[in-house]
């Protein structure tokens, strides 16, 4: 099996489990191509650190120029 972080019809994930360890796991493991996106509001900055390209956030439904500025 091909791990879907190699796979050629794959080019990102979306994590949204609020676990930036599982997060920080997945950037170190995906080659550079591969894009990471966080998904739990509560990591947003953290997850930008370590690496992620960006979020996905439900509330940027909500509160669109607040998420903007991040």
């Amino acid at each position: 099996a091909i791990p879907l972080t190699q796979h050629p019809n794959i080019a990102g994930v979306l994590d949204a489990s609020g676990d930036l360890a599982q997060i920080q796991s997945l950037l170190s493991a995906a080659p550079p191509s591969f894009a990471v996106f966080n998904g739990a509001p509560s990591l947003l900055a953290a997850s930008l650190q370590a690496g992620a390209r960006g979020a996905i956030l439900d509330y940027a439904a909500a509160a669109p120029f607040s998420c903007l500025t991040i």
